[in-house]
C-alpha cells in the first residue's frame, strides 16, 4: 500500500505544497475522514466509524499546530473552532453520535472554501511579488 503509485503521488504532492496548500489538503482529508465516518455509523460499522473519528481528530491536532500564534485574532480564533470540533468529535465517537459527526463536517466544509481562497490569492500575490503573511507555519512554530 505504502508503495502504491496512488501513496507515492500524494506524498509528492504534500512535500512539494506549500503551507496554504497543506492546509487545504488537511481540510480535504478531514471531510473525507468524517464523511467516511458517517457512512460506516449508519451502516453501525463502529470499528470503521472509530478509525475514521481518530484520523479526523488527528487532522484537527494537526491544522491546530499549524497556527501561527503572531498572526493575532485570526490564528486565535482558528485554534478555538479547531479545540472544539476535536472535542466534539471525541463525544461523537464516544456516543457514536452521526449528528455530531455531521456538525463538524459541517465546520471544515465552511471553512475549505476560505483556504482555498486563501491559497489562490497566495498565489497571486507571490506571482505578482508581494510576500504574504501567513497565520500558519509551515512547521507549527510562529514562523510566519
Amino acid at each position: 500500500m505504502l508503495n502504491s503509485p496512488f501513496f507515492q503521488y500524494r506524498r509528492a504532492q504534500a512535500e512539494t505544497a506549500d503551507p496554504g496548500e497543506l492546509v487545504a489538503m488537511l481540510y480535504r482529508g478531514g471531510i473525507r475522514f468524517l464523511q467516511r465516518a458517517l457512512l460506516a455509523l449508519k451502516e453501525s460499522d463502529y470499528q470503521t466509524a472509530n478509525a475514521n473519528l481518530i484520523r479526523a481528530e488527528d487532522v484537527l491536532s494537526e491544522l491546530n499546530t499549524t497556527l501561527n500564534p503572531s498572526a493575532g485574532d485570526l490564528a486565535v480564533n482558528l485554534a478555538r473552532i479547531y479545540d472544539y470540533a476535536y472535542w466534539r468529535l471525541v463525544e461523537a465517537n464516544c456516543r457514536k453520535d452521526a449528528l455530531i459527526v455531521e456538525e463538524v463536517l459541517g465546520i471544515l466544509q465552511d471553512l475549505l472554501p476560505a483556504w482555498e481562497e486563501a491559497v489562490r490569492r497566495i498565489r497571486q500575490a507571490r506571482l505578482a511579488g508581494i510576500a504574504p503573511s501567513y497565520a500558519i507555519s509551515g512547521t507549527g512554530s510562529a514562523a510566519g
